[in-house]
């Protein structure tokens, strides 16, 4: 489980420079992922709750 705060309160979501930074959570090894939603053409969000799965674009 990612908590919000972990990835918010990091020194690599402070330093980033576009005004539209997000965090997203971490990658398999652990680095949190600060992306710039203004470059991203698109986002997919899916979150599994128990026996439903959700897929948002």
């Amino acid at each position: 489980m990612v908590h919000l705060r972990d990835v918010i309160d990091s020194e690599e979501f402070a330093k980033a420079e576009s005004k539209l930074s997000m965090g997203l959570g971490k990658d398999v090894s652990g680095t949190r992922v600060i992306a710039d939603i203004a470059k991203m053409p698109h986002l997919l969000v899916a979150r599994k709750y128990r026996f439903s799965e959700r897929v948002y674009v």
